[in-house]
């Protein structure tokens, strides 16, 4: 990737900074071990994309997937030559763009096993961060959506802008593609999170659960200013860890404020989204912070958008919310 950000320039057509690992980069690197095996290569599709079209839907690529190929031309939304060229492949290997939440066909008759859920109507749901957004109740550009894992993605929607200057927005630490919600531009910036305070517990000799932790009371109480002492070594050290984590998030917030205006509303879900210390410094440093206790958010925000095809759902703004419950509530 950094020889095509060297030699195409990449980001001002793909908004994908150099920390990125696109998959045209990848398929330049079997062209170059395995040309025959890439020559007789005559589709290149995402695992999702693959599924749908061997079910019986349409051969075709969803642009928020397509976005992180690094073969997309953002302002365009179209496959971009001269990233195909590098990679040594054929134009023709690269689907047509269908967005995620419309009709890809439905299931064959031909699938024996599948013959009960034949004529089924079928779409590919799109970028797995932008799929569980909005299945945490995300649908509006003044909406962030903080999913805080192994590491810690805040994703914005804002209006698909072909004049946006895609360099500068990577030289600022986002990267930019196609959302799941049709019209608009996804911003992402990834922080590492977990990738840091898993290890740092380890080396503490303290354990998680739950995105819990036996020093978040000693944290808490540090964090909150209710106890000016130096307190308990290892506590101390996890304030000032999460302390940090959260200054990360804040400074991604900015940037996103920045380059789509006010934001409305903060959803945070993922597995460290339970720690009352990252809850409470969240609490004040967030805008409207809200927690979506849903399950399995990526199933639900995939289901939402397979119920557009499917005549349930009529568009985007009618995705019911689910239940949000405020840090003050996720706290009690």
């Amino acid at each position: 990737h950094r020889a095509l950000i060297d030699e195409l320039g990449s980001a001002r057509c793909t908004g994908l900074s150099d920390d990125a690992i696109p998959s045209v980069a990848m398929l330049r690197w079997l062209s170059n071990h395995d040309g025959v095996a890439m020559r007789r290569a005559r589709q290149v599709l995402s695992v999702s994309e693959w599924i749908v079209r061997d079910l019986g839907g349409a051969t075709a690529a969803e642009p928020s997937l397509a976005s992180r190929t690094a073969a997309l031309a953002i302002a365009d939304r179209a496959w971009w030559p001269d990233a195909i060229a590098w990679a040594g492949l054929s134009p023709e290997a690269f689907a047509p763009l269908r967005q995620a939440g419309t009709s890809w066909g439905a299931i064959g008759g031909a699938i024996p096993e599948l013959t009960s859920i034949a004529g089924a109507t079928l779409t590919a749901a799109g970028h797995d961060h932008l799929v569980a957004a909005v299945g945490s109740g995300l649908t509006s550009t003044g909406q962030v959506m903080d999913s805080c894992g192994t590491a810690e993605a805040l994703l914005r929607p804002v209006a698909a802008d072909p004049g946006l200057d895609l360099a500068a927005v990577v030289a600022r630490g986002v990267n930019c593609g196609w959302h799941v919600l049709p019209d608009v531009y996804n911003l992402i910036v990834g922080l590492r999170l977990g990738l840091e305070l898993a290890p740092l517990l380890e080396r503490l000799g303290s354990t998680s659960s739950g995105g819990r932790t036996p020093l978040d009371e000693g944290a808490l109480a540090l964090v909150a200013g209710r106890d000016t002492s130096p307190g308990e070594p290892a506590a101390r050290a996890w304030a000032e860890a999460t302390r940090g984590a959260v200054d990360g998030a804040v400074h991604a917030l900015d940037e996103l404020r920045d380059l789509g205006g006010p934001i409305d509303e903060v959803l945070i879900g993922g597995g460290w989204a339970a720690n009352p210390v990252l809850q409470t410094l969240k609490q004040t440093a967030f805008p409207d912070p809200a927690y979506a206790p849903v399950a399995e958010p990526g199933g639900r925000g995939a289901a939402l958008l397979a119920g557009q095809p499917a005549g349930i759902i009529a568009a985007a703004g009618d995705f019911p919310a689910p239940p949000l419950q405020r840090i003050p509530d996720a706290q009690e």
